[in-house]
């Protein structure tokens, strides 16, 4: 099991989405992005976000994007009542999806905040 709390010094972005993170630093240049959060004008700038992946059994994963793409910095087991409960509202679908209220107050937790 991954320690997050050497993570909790990061500006975790709770609401971001992989599909804004892909929008806003690797696609940015194509497309007007119209998002809450500034389009990325810089090369070294970064957001930092948990996303749930159910490929394979489900897996919390802390992302770091850049303009050179995601780095996968944790990932971590989601115990079975919060999969159970993000499934109820997701539904049993494979993919790459944003955290639920009950992860992020599990994934605080984690972090010590």
């Amino acid at each position: 099991m991954c320690d997050l709390k050497k993570f909790r010094d990061l500006p975790i972005e709770w609401d971001m989405t992989q599909e804004d993170a892909i929008t806003r630093h690797l696609e940015w240049g194509n497309n007007p992005y119209k998002g809450e959060r500034r389009a990325v004008q810089f090369e070294g700038e970064t957001s930092y976000y948990f996303v749930v992946n159910t490929w394979d059994s489900p897996k919390v994963m802390l992302i770091k994007m850049s303009s050179e793409g995601p780095e996968e910095l944790a990932e971590l087991d989601l115990p079975d009542n919060l999969a159970q409960d993000f499934y109820a509202k997701m539904g049993k679908l494979k993919g790459v999806f944003p955290i639920t209220p009950k992860i992020k107050a599990w994934l605080e937790e984690k972090m010590g905040l």
